[in-house]
């Protein structure tokens, strides 16, 4: 596998540092090996020795885990399509059979695992690649499945990517309670990362509930001197499936920061004022402004959850008309929807229909009794 850096250069270092990994038989000796791997470049780290032989051929990544982390690593971020495959396969060889123990000296450098994963996704032109290999480094590397790893974020990122949203599902139902920023390579940036994405997933799965308590720990999340933009991306979600989900604004916990509130009402307005459409259960103002801010929701990525926003509305609409009139018809449903465009019989009676289903409303019998349909 001739992807190394010019033997001549770097070779020394490397020499020393294979030859110490090899020669331990004392796991204190571990730290002092994950110093000097922290000393190398890249370049070192992809470099062949002075005997022109590969690294990773001379370390076995079950008992010398730790260093074979940092070569397989470095190699796989330069892969390319005539080497990413026999990498990967060595990348997830590396991951049935570490020792973890060892990894834990090298949280930093354990996270670059994700990094390599999805260079190799993309060389390969293979989305799904990092899902499983992830799945496995998270349940082996943390101590729980409640602790948050550096993999978890870029896990759920992975699958959304490869539209994977039942594979991560095992992993996701676990909440977080442990965040141990030495132990894991961890951050504030990790915990709201790894909650934005997996509230996507959940969205994924029509599992607005779980989605919501997702966007809600994003969103309250302790601030400091300024809302980061990824609380706002997940204030603009969060008002969208809440009314999905709902049919009304889900009002968020009195903890979130009020810094947080008055920034989302400056820049996330085109959502507030979506929220008031739904409190006057009013179709055609609901359209009326999706069709002046189309614009903002499209580069929001929202069209599609504007669009089931707009069917939520229908619901609760109907719902209320049938609530009145117990006997309405059809028809007269149709009518007074009061939208923009006329709404079909046959798309109400779908929608009623699915209402039934969801147990939403109980009066379908009496509505179809009077179209004659029942």
């Amino acid at each position: 596998m001739q992807t190394c850096e010019n033997p001549t250069v770097t070779s020394q270092p490397i020499d020393e540092v294979l030859a110490l990994i090899v020669s331990v038989n004392d796991t204190t000796q571990w730290l002092l090996i994950a110093h000097k791997l922290n000393k190398l470049s890249e370049a070192q780290l992809r470099s062949y020795t002075s005997d022109n032989l590969d690294p990773l051929t001379i370390l076995d990544p079950a008992v010398h885990s730790l260093g074979y982390l940092y070569f397989i690593t470095a190699r796989c971020l330069i892969a390319d399509a005539d080497n990413a495959g026999q990498l990967l396969q060595m990348l997830c060889h590396f991951i049935d059979v570490v020792d973890i123990q060892q990894l834990r000296l090298a949280p930093a450098r354990v996270a670059m695992v994700a990094t390599a994963l999805e260079h190799l996704a993309t060389s390969l032109e293979k989305p799904m690649v990092p899902v499983l290999p992830l799945m496995t480094a998270i349940e082996k590397m943390a101590s729980s499945p409640h602790v948050l790893t550096s993999l978890h974020a870029p896990l759920a990122k992975c699958c959304l990517l490869a539209k994977a949203y039942k594979y991560p599902l095992r992993i996701l139902d676990q909440d977080i309670e442990t965040v141990d920023p030495v132990t894991y390579a961890t951050s504030i940036v990790s915990f709201l990362e790894y909650h934005y994405y997996g509230a996507m997933i959940y969205i994924g799965n029509k599992n607005f509930d779980r989605a919501l308590d997702f966007l809600i720990l994003v969103i309250s999340a302790p601030t400091q001197n300024a809302v980061s933009a990824i609380q706002l991306e997940a204030f603009k979600k969060y008002s969208l499936v809440s009314l999905i989900h709902d049919g009304q604004w889900r009002t968020l916990p009195k903890y979130t920061s009020v810094m947080v509130t008055k920034s989302a009402k400056i820049r996330c307005l085109p959502y507030y004022e979506i929220s008031k459409a739904f409190d006057n259960t009013d179709i055609r103002q609901f359209e009326t402004l999706f069709d002046k801010h189309r614009a903002v929701f499209e580069s929001d990525n929202h069209i599609g959850l504007m669009k089931q926003c707009h069917e939520a509305l229908y619901r609760k609409r109907i719902k209320e008309l049938t609530n009145v009139y117990m006997t309405v018809g059809i028809p007269d449903i149709a009518k007074k929807l009061d939208t923009m465009e006329p709404v079909s019989d046959e798309k109400v009676e779908r929608i009623l229909v699915d209402m039934v289903r969801d147990r939403l409303i109980c009066t379908l019998s009496k509505i179809l009794k009077k179209e004659g349909k029942w």
